[in-house]
């Protein structure tokens, strides 16, 4: 019965991963914060996260800008002239810079970390069109 029962969860768990692996390929980011359309509106919520960074931990952010950097450190910078913001970004595995001057969009997870008593935050991208 042993035998029967340890064949049996070994082709559940199988079966298990299959569906687990072909769910989650081709899977869209859930965005919290989509704030492509409005500069206004992007340079408030930055400015939100600046101010209190810990209440946007993992949070799923969409921004449209400038990608400036090279050599691992990147930033992102407003575009238009009428508001001026800048955040750090980080790649994620798989994910492949664009070359420094291009305006891009990109989504990613804001990033919180406390490092002798201060909070900083960046931008893990997962995506980049």
């Amino acid at each position: 019965m042993n035998k029967r029962f340890l064949k049996n969860f070994v082709v559940i768990l199988a079966m298990f991963l299959c569906m687990t692996v072909l769910c989650s390929c081709g899977g869209t980011m859930r965005i919290n914060y989509d704030v492509t359309g409005n500069d206004s509106l992007t340079t408030s919520t930055i400015n939100n996260i600046n101010s209190d960074p810990t209440r946007y931990k993992n949070k799923t952010l969409k921004v449209w800008g400038k990608f400036k950097g090279t050599s691992g450190y990147y930033t992102l910078n407003e575009n238009n002239t009428c508001c001026r913001w800048t955040f750090e970004v980080k790649m994620d595995d798989g994910v492949q810079a664009p070359k420094s001057g291009a305006n891009v969009t990109v989504a990613g997870t804001c990033i919180v970390s406390k490092q002798n008593g201060r909070t900083s935050w960046y931008l893990l991208v997962s995506e980049i069109s």
